[in-house]
Order: structure tokens, then sequence, then C-alpha cells
């Protein structure tokens, strides 16, 4: 597999050098890892945000179990009921 060779306009030689360091001062391992890694971490972003989903879903799914507080936050329908915040916004509107 090539690599491309870095640029070094766009990667300071204080973060390329971790990976020259890595790669016993060869440069083309150099870039070679140095492009792995930014594959790697490109890859990780599907996981990351199947990760976010399915962590902000639950948290939603729990949050809406947790019956109405007298002191609950305002303006947040998981805690207030959507029916409550509607009165709210009816309210307001009647004070213009």
């Amino acid at each position: 597999m090539s690599y491309p060779s870095i640029n070094p306009s766009w990667v300071s030689p204080e973060r390329f050098e971790e990976y020259l360091q890595a790669a016993h001062m060869n440069k083309e391992l150099a870039d070679a890892l140095y492009v792995w890694n930014a594959r790697a971490s490109a890859a990780l972003f599907e996981l990351i945000h199947h990760f976010e989903v399915l962590l902000r879903n639950t948290i939603v799914r729990v949050l809406e179990t947790v019956p109405p507080q007298k002191n609950g936050i305002p303006g947040t329908p998981w805690i207030q009921q959507s029916a409550q915040v509607f009165d709210v916004v009816r309210r307001l509107k009647t004070r213009q």
C-alpha cells in the first residue's frame, strides 16, 4: 500500500516529530504512520457517531419515564411533560 508524502506546511514539525521518533527517524515510515493514524481516527468516527446516538436516545428514554417535578428545570419537556410546556407558551402569548 502506498502512502502520500506528508506536507510539512500543514503538519507542524513538533507534531510530526512524534511520528519520526516512532519510525526511528525514517521519513517514509513516519509519513505512513501519520496517514495510518489519520485513517484509523476517521474509522473511529463512525463508531463514535453510533455510540453518541445510542447514548442520547437512551438518556431521552430514561428521562421520559421521570415524572414531572415541582422544582423541575423550566422548558424541558422530558421533565415537565410537553402539555405543561404548551401551557406555559399559551400563558406567555396571552401576556403580549
